[in-house]
């Protein structure tokens, strides 16, 4: 765990201080810079609708896992079997699922509930967000391509400490901490 996270992380963090000299400038940027305000909304929007969007389909998969459980093992294959594809293949199914002119994406157009673009098809988060709504890690990824190491550390560590946050702040809630600590036991 020291060697192949905590040094890495803490070699991100500083970067983020001491490129090219010790500095906490290019964490003050961050308050007065709307591109970064806007991709950070857009990134809590997205985890949000995707945090939505996997317990409406993963509560009915738990709870038919409980309740039949003469069934769970042929449930957890269906769940697993996406898993052994590559990420390729997987990115590529959801873009001919949820794309501009996916399965979903006309449906919803038919029965009126959208009106227009679903997804767009560069990776993962860039595939969640599509091309116009840019993710924070989408935006790390193009500050590392354009070798700007030290904001793309800063908005790493910015990344890191709010998904930290988000997590402590749902350990806090009442029955979520206790409900780690009986499942580690």
């Amino acid at each position: 765990m020291l060697a192949f996270y905590a040094v890495p992380v803490l070699s991100m963090l500083m970067r983020s201080v001491n490129d090219p000299v010790w500095t906490l400038s290019h964490y003050a940027s961050l308050t007065g810079d709307t591109v970064f305000l806007k991709v950070l909304s857009n990134t809590l929007y997205t985890s949000l609708i995707v945090t939505l969007g996997a317990l409406v389909l993963g509560y009915p998969v738990a709870l038919s896992l409980v309740s039949a459980p003469r069934y769970a093992p042929v449930i957890l294959i269906l769940i697993l079997l996406p898993f052994w594809t590559s990420v390729l293949v997987r990115s590529y199914a959801w873009m001919v699922l949820m794309g501009r002119h996916g399965l979903i994406n006309d449906a919803l157009l038919a029965v009126g509930m959208i009106d227009r673009l679903a997804l767009g098809f560069y990776i993962t988060p860039a595939m969640l967000g599509g091309p116009r709504e840019i993710t924070l890690s989408m935006l790390i990824a193009q500050q590392v391509d354009q070798l700007n190491w030290a904001y793309a550390a800063t908005l790493s560590v910015v990344l890191l400490a709010t998904a930290l946050a988000i997590i402590a702040a749902f350990y806090r809630l009442p029955g979520v901490g206790n409900a780690f600590r009986t499942s580690a036991r």
